[in-house]
């Protein structure tokens, strides 16, 4: 086993930040001085791993319970607590186990800002979720497990356009040219309607019959599955 080309040691686990599932924190102790300690224990001075501390609970919002106790701290703010742990002294590698627990969508779009802001920065980010509207919106890499088996590992790009099955989605003032021998069904779509073609052909008939008549066609996508989709469809 190595941790970043080496056996694992000290130095190597001190580059390694991580977010678990179930909370792990000593609840009688202050906030600040909580992530003070895991500053210190990864190499900074005092000052430096104060100043950290005091960065990263402004930067989740969680300022103001500086001088509280975790054990009064809502589920949420502990969570915080646990993010910013996790993000004290910059990691090269960043453990995400559902990272987004507790929090409300306010502070899960602050999380993923920041957790991005790392892998911009060089860290490496795992992220182990069941929710995987928060994988599709973070990661660019995915594995699907199911039953204990490894069902997929790809880039994410990649994997959902192959899993592309020919829906489309057309907004235009007049949709009735939109059926044709290639067309399977039509299915309305809030302002638009989607178009499910037939395997192998394409919107190439489509834009024709758009471009023979005065539809007021505004946009032509495809549609993509969704993660979940995806994953569905991968394990059954």
């Amino acid at each position: 086993m190595a941790l970043f080309g080496r056996p694992p040691d000290d130095a190597g686990r001190a580059r390694v930040g991580y977010v678990p599932e179930v909370r792990a924190l000593p609840e009688d102790a202050l906030v600040h001085e909580t992530l003070v300690f895991f500053g210190r224990i990864r190499g900074a001075t005092r000052a430096d791993a104060a100043a950290a501390a005091t960065r990263w609970l402004e930067e989740l919002d969680i300022v103001e319970k500086a001088g509280s106790r975790i054990k009064d701290l809502s589920n949420g703010q502990q969570q915080k607590v646990q993010i910013a742990i996790a993000l004290t002294g910059e990691p090269a590698l960043l453990v995400l186990d559902e990272p987004l627990t507790a929090l409300d969508p306010t502070h899960q779009e602050r999380a993923l800002a920041l957790f991005r802001r790392a892998a911009r920065n060089g860290a490496t980010v795992v992220l182990a979720t069941h929710r995987l509207w928060e994988a599709e919106a973070f990661v660019d890499h995915v594995v699907l497990l199911a039953a204990g088996e490894k069902r997929l590992d790809a880039p994410l790009k990649e994997a959902l356009q192959a899993a592309f099955e020919g829906t489309w989605r057309v907004r235009a003032r007049d949709t009735s040219w939109v059926a044709g021998p290639e067309v399977l069904r039509i299915e309305p779509d809030d302002d638009a309607v989607r178009v499910v073609l037939a395997p192998g052909a394409d919107a190439s008939a489509l834009l024709r019959r758009a471009a023979s008549v005065d539809a007021g066609l505004t946009s032509l996508e495809a549609v993509y599955p969704s993660l979940q989709e995806l994953f569905l469809k991968t394990v059954r």
